[in-house]
């Protein structure tokens, strides 16, 4: 059975301490994290914390993953949902 791959939309706080959860928890291996921010800083940090990759594109990581977590404020989920519409395949991800 293939790994599962998460993917977070945003790589603050709460993206960061919801991926260092599923990590030490082993549900899933730092390699198999992908986490996307505008923020440099966000995405360093998120890196450092939790040994995964991150990038600046959101569609990317809508791409690789199969779980993919919205972890950005409410008043950007609809314009991220947009952004990322092509890349969405709904027998493929679990959107949280």
């Amino acid at each position: 059975m293939q790994p599962i791959s998460i993917g977070f939309l945003g790589a603050g706080k709460m993206a960061t301490a919801l991926a260092r959860g599923v990590i030490q928890a082993g549900v899933v291996r730092p390699e198999n994290v992908l986490a996307s921010d505008p923020i440099p800083a966000a995405r360093e940090a998120f890196a450092q914390a939790t040994g995964a990759r991150v990038i600046d594109r959101n569609v990317e990581v809508v791409a690789g993953s199969d779980l993919v977590v919205l972890s950005v404020k409410p008043d950007q989920v609809v314009g991220l949902l947009g952004e990322c519409s092509a890349a969405w395949n709904p027998g493929r991800h679990l959107v949280v």
